[in-house]
């Protein structure tokens, strides 16, 4: 127990209405006698907690939702109330967490206090000892059973390298296959579907996989043309298969700075890491995960430094880019669907075993050349041996199989691209274990004597005097930058910056250093992908273990009722009095005192309009949430929020409901309402402040 965080609960009691506090005050320790002090009084409640009997009552009563929304907060550290929300999307309606938040708050177990810019809650600390056995990730993350006995679970993903080269290999040879607003072309998507049948399974795969490769600078746009980026794939294909995953995955979530990139990643990885084999989970469930995951891989703080206001505006319109990009990609989640990293059986979704496999690296499968030019590629090959392979072949038909062929226009880039005809008739070979068919080897050398016989060459020209030449030629550092001879005395020189050529010079004193009139382009260094760690395991197969009993629980709700009974109050009291029992607020005989209950009414129903009325009247005189039904068992004609205001019309009374999860104000009919119900405040209850 920290001194400090008892500390901070204290002074959140303190800090209480007046009304509420002598409420809280009365439910657990009596009548209040004056005068009074409050330290005294916080000391009394705090007393109350210590007793062993009245910890072991509250650690029983808890459920195993209780044990969930505690979790989330103690894992997420002290979150506010749209963070819990958010993490509970898709278990929990925001009606369901409001008010579990406030009953875990009225019964002392968990406390709301704030900082300059919000409100936020925490465990309390005289309770927290006692509480964490029953804690931990294994109560937020686990899985509903395992995948079918009769079906293998899912080992391969869509997003293989198989896959991947085969998209490297496919805008290597397709001209322009963008629109002016970078989405693609129909008979490119048309064509993208059949080439990439198992891809394509999920919606939107090709466009979440191209905006990730283009965010990595692993595809690179120019204008309608979209190119591989030969050396940075070389780059990325040195990651491990997870790795790679991962980083497309964080990369198809938006266009992010390289620290958060690099975290996203790293959750990734974590969590996929955590997912046990063959399990399978609710994809609620494993967005929690990744929200844990998220938890550890914050990015640093960078100190901001004064910017001009043209920077400024370059970074607005930035940011609008980059909303606008969130607006159009998924939630990670939903990208491990789309990527086939989470595979669907019955609504429910498993992860691609193979992507953890740590088995020695098999050798490379043959390829399989035939002289109609067709090439086929076997299960097997990792990214590094397959990009050099399939930069001068053409994708056809990527499945469980690679289907390539080897045409004159792809042979034609590769040779754009540096590759000779040796090189690729040697890599054919050595892959097939066997000579390349006679046919295929002749077009190869004589597409490559057509390509040789043209040459365009962009890069420096270097024209020397007769007087020069001769020294020049006989300097063999400065020689070996020859790229090609253009005539006697001009060469085009192998440099991609100007300062290569001069150092060359410089070094082999040359007088004068060579040297240009107009700015040239700088070389380009290809950076590297950082490293990421292995996966942490935030979700161990054996942590769940079976959950805590809760017939202790049971056995103090029986022998409170029973108390109840034997003090035979009038209606309301006793009413009032059972509701604190239901509500867990009631654990001990003691707390059994009817003066402390205040009567009042929180709901009508049907065809009690004044009901309805007055109970709308008194949540916005109290500036307490109302909640408006219209369809019990629909969850659309479910409103809740803190009602603006009342008007009166013929026959009826509207009320304007600022509604608590989007903020946007409903006006509704409380005539037609099926339920109006003013959520019972719990003593912590009051409006956040806006």
């Amino acid at each position: 127990m920290k001194p400090e965080s008892v500390r901070k609960w204290r002074e959140a009691l303190v800090m209480l209405s007046d009304q509420h506090f002598f409420d809280l005050v009365r439910m657990y320790v009596g009548a209040v006698k004056t005068p009074y002090n409050k330290q005294r009084l916080v000391e009394d409640v705090s007393a109350f907690l210590r007793k062993a009997e009245n910890r072991n009552a509250i650690i029983a009563s808890l459920s195993t939702d209780d044990r969930m929304l505690l979790s989330a907060i103690r894992e997420l550290a002290e979150p506010d109330r749209q963070q819990l929300v958010r993490f509970f999307e898709g278990t929990w309606r925001f009606p369901e967490v409001y008010e579990r938040i406030l009953n875990l708050e009225e019964r002392l177990v968990i406390y709301r206090s704030s900082d300059d810019q919000r409100h936020y809650y925490a465990l309390n600390p005289l309770l927290e000892d006692d509480m964490l056995p029953l804690l931990g990730r294994h109560t937020l993350v686990y899985p509903v059973r395992e995948w079918p006995i009769m079906d293998d679970p899912p080992a391969m993903c869509a997003l293989d390298d198989g896959a991947l080269a085969g998209f490297v290999s496919f805008f290597m040879h397709e001209d322009e296959p963008l629109r002016n607003d970078g989405s693609f072309k129909k008979r490119v998507q048309e064509t993208l579907s059949a080439v990439f049948p198992y891809l394509g399974r999920q919606d939107g795969c090709y466009r979440h996989l191209s905006t990730a490769m283009q965010n990595l600078a692993l595809l690179v746009r120019h204008g309608t043309d979209l190119q591989p980026d030969m050396e940075r794939l070389s780059s990325f294909a040195s990651l491990s298969p997870l790795e790679r995953i991962a980083w497309i995955v964080a990369a198809a979530s938006g266009r992010h700075s390289r620290d958060i990139l690099r975290g996203r990643a790293q959750s990734v990885i974590d969590c996929i890491s955590a997912l046990e084999n063959g399990m399978l989970y609710e994809k609620s469930v494993i967005y929690r995960l990744y929200v844990l995951s998220s938890q550890t891989c914050t990015s640093p703080i960078r100190v901001a430094r004064p910017h001009s206001r043209f920077s400024a505006l370059l970074r607005e319109h930035e940011a609008a880019a980059s909303d606008e990009e969130e607006e159009n990609s998924l939630d990670i989640p939903s990208l491990l669907i789309v990527f086939g990293i989470l595979q669907e059986k019955d609504g429910l979704f498993c992860r691609a075993s193979a992507l953890l496999d740590e088995s020695p690296q098999s050798p490379v499968p043959p390829l399989v050349v035939s002289p109609a030019g067709a090439v086929t590629l076997l299960p097997g090959w990792g990214l590094a041996s397959l990009l050099p392979v399939v930069s001068f072949l053409e994708s056809r038909s990527i499945q469980l199989t690679g289907d390539y062929e080897l045409t004159r226009k792809s042979v034609m880039a590769a040779f754009d691209s540096g590759i000779t005809d040796t090189k690729i008739i040697e890599l054919l070979e050595r892959h097939s274990g066997r000579p390349v068919p006679g046919n295929i080897k002749f077009s190869v050398l004589d597409w490559y004597r057509s390509w040789a016989s043209l040459s365009l060459y962009h890069g420096y020209v270097l024209r020397l005097d007769a007087d020069r030449l001769l020294q020049f030629e006989n300097t063999p550092e400065l020689y070996s930058l020859v790229a090609a001879t253009l005539a006697d005395g001009v060469y085009i020189l192998n440099a991609s910056h100007l300062s290569e050529v001069q150092d060359a010079f410089s070094a082999a004193g040359f007088d004068p250093v060579p040297s240009l009139g107009r700015p040239t382009h700088h070389s380009r260094t290809v950076s590297v992908f950082p490293q990421l760690r292995a996966g942490n395991g935030l979700a161990l197969p054996g942590a769940r273990g079976a959950a805590p009993d809760d017939t202790g629980g049971a056995k103090i709700r029986e022998a409170l009722l029973s108390s109840l009974e034997e003090l035979r109050l009038p209606p309301d009291q006793h009413e009032a009095l059972l509701s604190r029992i239901e509500r867990k607020i009631i654990i001990a005989p003691a707390q059994l005192v009817p003066e402390s209950v205040r009567i009042e009414k929180t709901e009508a129903r049907g065809m009690d309009f004044l009901g309805k009325v007055r109970i709308a009247e008194q949540a916005l005189a109290a500036g307490s949430l109302l909640e408006v039904v219209f369809d019990e068992q629909n969850d659309a004609l479910k409103f809740l929020g803190r009602p603006l205001s009342l008007e009166k019309r013929t026959g009826d009374v509207l009320v304007t409901l600022e509604l608590e999860e989007t903020r946007r104000a409903e006006v509704l009919s409380l005539g037609r309402a099926l339920v109006v119900k003013r959520i019972r405040g719990s003593i912590f209850s009051e409006p956040v402040s806006r």
